[in-house]
């Protein structure tokens, strides 16, 4: 069960993640030449609530590309993970698929988000996969082409049969920083003799203005936690990530998705949350990453 200290936005208000110098004021590196963002928005699609494993595909609105995906679980209780939390290639809807990790009979849901914008110059649609085999973790990046910077993110698996989960969606930047690539990560909760891969997707265009990725984080301990990362006033939130930092293949990724934001009003923030798929003593935390630009 999830502890008291962390609840979701939808039931109570989340506290920000203390971060020394989100007030200030970055020098943004990276390519020279950067452009404003607009029409930033986010729209959301929650599946049925039932025990088998299921996804739901959220469109954006008419006129504008997606520039993120991110997805939550719903009553999984460490036994459901995301599966996919990808874009499409068009850039027109995200698909969050939640799959069983161990059998569960209780009743969960998938709820996908897809952050969406007027669409940037030079919106470009990036995939790499990871090799298809039977190692027990692997991880891939997708790098945006030479001049432009990454405004969001998303993975896959293929393979895995719910035996396989992803730990990470981590691009790289940081404060002042924009950044350029991301690297999608996924181990074996159990044992699994199958082949499988892990695909990173970056969702690249020209460079934004005051373009930078915040990061929040939880405390080192064992037990289900999350935090929240946000942008600094003014700036409005692209893209999203999250990074499970402990024990490979213990703790499911079972939150990563713009905070707040609505179909007509920006998200600013990104929530993250991770749940053990099996009991464990280790310590582990998780980050949580907001890519930012200025409104």
């Amino acid at each position: 069960m999830r502890t008291p200290s962390f609840t979701r936005p939808s039931t109570v208000l989340l506290a920000a993640a203390s971060l020394a110098g989100l007030g200030a004021s970055f020098a943004v590196t990276g390519p020279a030449a950067a452009v404003p963002i607009s029409g930033v928005v986010r729209a959301e699609l929650e599946s049925p609530d039932n025990a088998v494993d299921k996804s739901v595909i959220v469109a954006c609105p008419a006129g504008k590309k997606v520039i993120n995906a991110g997805g939550y679980i719903t009553a999984g209780n460490g036994s459901v993970a995301m599966d996919d939390i990808y874009p499409d290639e068009t850039l027109s809807t995200v698909k969050v698929s939640g799959r069983e990790t161990d059998p569960i009979a209780t009743n969960w849901r998938v709820k996908g988000f897809a952050t969406c914008a007027d669409e940037p110059a030079g919106l470009e649609w990036v995939w790499e996969r990871s090799d298809d085999d039977t190692d027990d973790a692997k991880s891939v990046t997708a790098r945006c082409p030479e001049g432009k910077t990454l405004l969001g993110t998303g993975g896959t698996l293929v393979g895995g049969n719910g035996e396989v989960i992803i730990d990470e969606i981590k691009p790289d930047g940081g404060p002042g920083v924009a950044p350029t690539e991301v690297t999608v990560q996924a181990a074996e909760a159990d044992a699994f003799t199958g082949s499988w891969r892990v695909n990173a997707l970056a969702i690249c265009a020209e460079p934004l203005d005051g373009q930078q990725r915040i990061s929040a984080q939880t405390a080192p301990a064992s037990v289900n936690d999350g935090v929240r990362a946000d942008c600094p006033a003014g700036q409005v939130a692209t893209g999203s990530g999250a990074e499970i930092v402990g024990p490979t293949g213990e703790v499911v990724l079972d939150d990563s998705y713009p905070t707040n934001g609505s179909t007509v009003d920006p998200p600013t923030a990104t929530t993250v949350y991770g749940q053990e798929e099996d009991a464990t003593a280790a310590d582990w935390f998780i980050r949580g990453f907001v890519i930012c630009a200025d409104d």
